[in-house]
């Protein structure tokens, strides 16, 4: 990702969450180590201005080094993203950790009522495939 692309770059002593903007219609999220819920909150923070533009997003989550979560951040995401569905095109995440998977898995299934199927990867060759399909459309 272009450096004058990222919008989020934070980190505390249990973790870090990077966010990305890039043209024409990604949100790139990567995050490693702990995700707070101080993440979560400084993500929609920032996404929803571009959410109350009208604007719909491709999400990729490379979510690979994430290790756990506050079980509040999860909250925080999936109720927002259920709350401003017709903004989320796709949302796809790349895990590495069992328990990070089991959270996506928990709020995909409030998600996949509202329309959206949130895709979770455990093979970075497969993820960045599809990550680089999505940039040829």
């Amino acid at each position: 990702m272009r450096p004058e692309w990222k919008v989020v770059d934070e980190s505390d002593e249990r973790g870090a969450l990077e966010l990305y903007l890039a043209p024409p219609d990604f949100v790139v999220a990567v995050a490693r180590g702990h995700f707070s819920q101080a993440f979560a909150r400084r993500w929609v923070d920032v996404v929803d201005v571009e959410f109350k533009k009208g604007r719909v997003f491709r999400c990729f989550n490379d979510w690979q080094a994430m290790t756990t979560y506050d079980s509040g951040a999860r909250r925080v995401l999936t109720t927002w993203i259920l709350a401003n569905r017709k903004n989320v095109a796709s949302s796809d995440f790349l895990v590495g950790s069992r328990i990070v998977a089991m959270g996506i898995s928990t709020a995909n299934v409030m998600t996949t009522l509202a329309g959206l199927d949130m895709v979770a990867h455990t093979d970075r060759a497969k993820f960045e495939a599809v990550f680089a399909s999505a940039a040829r459309r």
